[in-house]
């Protein structure tokens, strides 16, 4: 309750309960002191979603709501997966700090953020994921998942000692727009952290590209889903017998310019059948992705006058920047 405000006129909540197990607020609902607007509390989420959206941010919603469902599971990967993603920062980083995750999905970046110390961690997220994310964390008493979206956030301005967006961002119709909400919520001096797809390294992607617009978006999501498990058994042998071995005898650069996007697929080849299905099904059904260039990228801190930006080139295929407020 003391992060919660009413979206639409930053007024604080009165929590009206009907159901709590333990310590937690099952069922119940949110009630704005300053306008009528009432938001219910269901399976111990509060749901401050809003009444209409356009149709990309509908089928987004839904697209990755269904990812996180159908690929709930959490993988010994992901905790240096983190790791990379929010490279130039390291775990130490998070130790007694409060924590925003705008786009949390199903709440892996969450636990770690606890686990790495934070204080107190949100996790947001406009799809249904946030009932994973909240199965996933609800055993640590600083994890609180909140189902919103990241234009109206039900967040205090100012507020935040650090706020992270990881793969959320380039997803956005106005990614700019959705940066820009989220710094809000970061107190002055404190950090921001976006994870987003590049433009340069990314081979690929107009066949990607293509694929996705013509063929994935237009496909039942489970008929998406078979085929990245399908394609997956072509591809992983590929990452296993070519990348990894390649990577690992340090032969990569007599060959490197016959590997397309080889920081990517060498890094793909760490992980197992089962997630590497989860990234490619990712990549097939956002109806909306942008791509950046480092120049792009760079324009989203330097217009909010950012300061101490790092950008940092992950896997020479997408970017990294953090900065303070």
């Amino acid at each position: 309750m003391d992060f919660l405000v009413c979206p639409t006129c930053g007024g604080p909540f009165k929590l009206n309960k009907t159901k709590v197990e333990e310590k937690e607020v099952m069922e119940g609902f949110l009630e704005c002191a300053n306008c009528p607007r009432k938001y219910p509390v269901k399976s111990g989420i509060p749901r401050i979603i809003p009444e209409s959206m356009d149709k990309a941010k509908r089928d987004t919603a839904k697209n990755f709501g269904y990812e996180w469902k159908n690929f709930n599971q959490f993988y010994k990967e992901y905790q240096k997966q983190f790791e990379g993603w929010i490279n130039p920062l390291n775990p130490d980083f998070f130790k007694g700090k409060v924590v925003f995750d705008a786009g949390c999905g199903k709440g892996r970046h969450v636990y770690y953020s606890i686990a790495f110390g934070a204080k107190e961690v949100i996790g947001v997220d406009l799809s249904d994921a946030v009932d994973v994310a909240f199965e996933q964390t609800k055993k640590f008493e600083n994890a609180h998942i909140i189902q919103a979206d990241i234009y109206s956030l039900p967040l205090r301005r100012d507020f935040f000692d650090l706020a992270y967006s990881i793969g959320v961002i380039h997803h956005l119709p106005d990614p700019k727009k959705g940066f820009s909400t989220v710094l809000q919520k970061v107190k002055p001096g404190g950090t921001i952290l976006v994870w987003m797809y590049g433009k340069e390294g990314n081979t690929l992607l107009p066949i990607l590209d293509f694929v996705r617009k013509n063929i994935a978006l237009k496909m039942p999501l489970a008929i998406v889903k078979a085929l990245s498990y399908i394609a997956m058994l072509c591809i992983h042998p590929v990452l296993l017998l070519v990348y990894k071995p390649l990577n690992e005898w340090n032969l990569t650069k007599g060959v490197s310019s016959f590997l397309p996007m080889n920081g990517f697929f060498h890094y793909l080849s760490g992980h197992s059948f089962t997630q590497n299905t989860s990234i490619l099904f990712d990549q097939l059904i956002a109806p909306i992705a942008n791509y950046y260039t480092r120049d792009e990228f760079d324009s989203f801190f330097t217009e909010n006058n950012i300061k101490d930006v790092r950008i940092v080139h992950r896997n020479n295929n997408s970017w990294t920047g953090v900065g303070v407020r």
